[in-house]
């Protein structure tokens, strides 16, 4: 919690400056809410036990180097969220990668609010240990290794992989609502032959995910190749 503010309050402080830099008000720039926005899709994204200076120097990375030097809001090439993001983890890949097992608010064993406090601005203690497992699809190929076809090593994998309930970002950890969109209108096969899920695989098989094919790529050379013609 009190780094989604620390998060929310750099990103909104970098916008302020940038635009004091260039003779604006920054109030009525501030008020379309896009660099709380920026902050707080980054502070969702961030490790919840990460340093307090993780949080501060995204938010400031996000709306003056992913926004504000682009021309402001509707100018940047990127998400400035992502931007951020993306320089926190090749930059910190310690404090980007720290996750510890997600614990519902105020249950046993979670820290409470001076507690949390305490880890965001002292880091964490050493008591705490972070928590690695394997992913539901690291699960699934050490299963198909063994023998085990995909549906049964799905169905055989641990809950936690299914339900979310493992460290990640948001948007990382509902593993289940990935897989989901991922394979809800795809055909698979195996060697342009198409399977079910529950098909048995052996050593060497290559699996294919199949996707609509949304234009005929036999008139798509010819089509780019007439415009191109006309451009001349």
């Amino acid at each position: 919690m009190y780094l989604w503010f620390i998060t929310i309050g750099a990103a909104i402080l970098g916008e302020a400056f940038c635009l004091r830099l260039q003779g604006r008000q920054a109030t009525p720039v501030l008020l379309d809410g896009s660099a709380i926005l920026t902050g707080w899709q980054l502070a969702v994204s961030l490790p919840p036990w990460a340093p307090w200076w993780i949080g501060g120097v995204g938010g400031l990375f996000a709306t003056v180097l992913g926004k504000q030097v682009f021309g402001g809001l509707g100018q940047n090439l990127f998400n400035p969220a992502i931007v951020a993001r993306v320089a926190l983890l090749i930059s910190f890949p310690l404090q980007m990668t720290a996750w510890v097992a997600p614990l519902p608010l105020f249950s046993p064993g979670a820290p409470g609010l001076i507690e949390g406090l305490r880890i965001t601005l002292n880091g964490v203690p050493a008591a705490y240990d972070a928590v690695a497992s394997a992913s539901l699809l690291g699960f699934t190929k050490t299963e198909l290794s063994r023998g085990v076809d995909l549906l049964a090593s799905l169905l055989q994998a641990p809950a936690p992989g299914w339900s979310g309930s493992h460290p990640g970002s948001m948007g990382e950890t509902a593993a289940w609502l990935i897989a989901a969109g991922g394979l809800a209108a795809q055909k698979v096969g195996v060697f342009g032959k198409l399977v079910k899920l529950d098909a048995p695989l052996r050593p060497g098989d290559r699996v294919e995910i199949y996707r609509p094919i949304t234009c005929d790529p036999q008139t798509l050379p010819r089509r780019d190749g007439a415009g191109g013609d006309e451009d001349e």
